[in-house]
């Protein structure tokens, strides 16, 4: 019984595995525009880091 329920476990991990480097490998068009529209902000820490500063 408990063999099953370790190939169980092992068959769905491994299909986790494929399913989270299919992601990686081919992201989707959704993330791709997304990542194209990226524009980095200062972080709220840095805001305040140099709100004191001055």
């Amino acid at each position: 019984m408990t063999k099953s329920l370790v190939r169980i476990g092992t068959v769905e991990g491994g299909d986790l595995v494929k399913r989270a480097l299919a992601a990686v490998i081919r992201p989707s068009s959704h993330q791709q525009r997304r990542r194209t529209a990226f524009q980095a902000r200062p972080s709220r820490l840095s805001v305040m880091s140099k709100a004191e500063d001055v």
